[in-house]
């Protein structure tokens, strides 16, 4: 378990693989919310177990915190956001659109399959790629989807991308907090190799946010 601290305040509980926890942190405060821009982001520092992880927030935090739903039930880890002093309401506005092509999705997951050892290893393992005009710049591993998501997330935003030209494929149902992860940060289009729910489906067409399921080497399911 890695427990998040921003500026003083026990924040979050992370169940995740120890590799890439920078850009874990920095994919998770940017799709919760909690950092509305990567340079709010101050400073991160991981202990030597990767048990703790301290962040100074550039943030003014709310005097109190609001009631927090348990998210164990939605995410396959229990991870678990204890504190949202820091995190701000879906943002206003649907999301711009970007041009793309579906054999961006079909290629990615190629890809992505010689590049996932741990997924060879245990077979039970989720795995997030990122791409960028048409080429898979990230991929990312981990026991939960969310946090493979975050970590792609992360990775790009720590480099600079603009996240409103990325698309992101996952291989995790896109259930409606996993949609409030790409509305947050702006992406346009995200896939997957699995499904959406109903109520994912909903607030995407509300934002525009583009969602392509059951993702194959031969065929892509756009759905708005």
């Amino acid at each position: 378990m890695t427990e998040v601290e921003i500026n003083g305040v026990p924040s979050m509980r992370l169940i995740c693989t120890p590799e890439h926890l920078p850009e874990l942190i920095v994919g998770r405060l940017l799709s919760e919310g909690m950092a509305d821009d990567v340079s709010q982001i101050r400073l991160i520092h991981v202990c030597e177990t990767g048990a703790r992880v301290s962040v100074v927030l550039e943030k003014t935090p709310k005097e109190e915190d609001s009631p927090v739903p348990d998210t164990a039930a939605s995410c396959c880890t229990g991870n678990q956001i204890i504190s949202d002093r820091f995190r701000s309401d879906l943002p206003d506005g649907q999301i711009a659109s970007v041009t793309w092509d579906p054999v961006w999705l079909t290629n990615a997951l190629t890809e992505m399959e010689t590049r996932t050892p741990l997924f060879d290893l245990t077979r039970s393992v989720h795995s997030c790629g990122l791409i960028y005009a048409g080429k898979l710049l990230y991929c990312f591993e981990d026991i939960g989807r969310h946090n493979a998501v975050d970590k792609a997330i992360g990775a790009a935003a720590r480099d600079g991308l603009d996240l409103n030209k990325c698309l992101l494929l996952s291989t995790g149902r896109i259930a409606t907090d996993m949609a409030e992860k790409a509305i947050r940060v702006r992406i346009p289009v995200f896939g997957t190799t699995k499904f959406a729910t109903d109520k994912a489906v909903q607030l995407a067409k509300k934002y525009a946010l583009t969602l392509a399921v059951y993702v194959r080497e031969d065929r892509v399911t756009i759905l708005n």
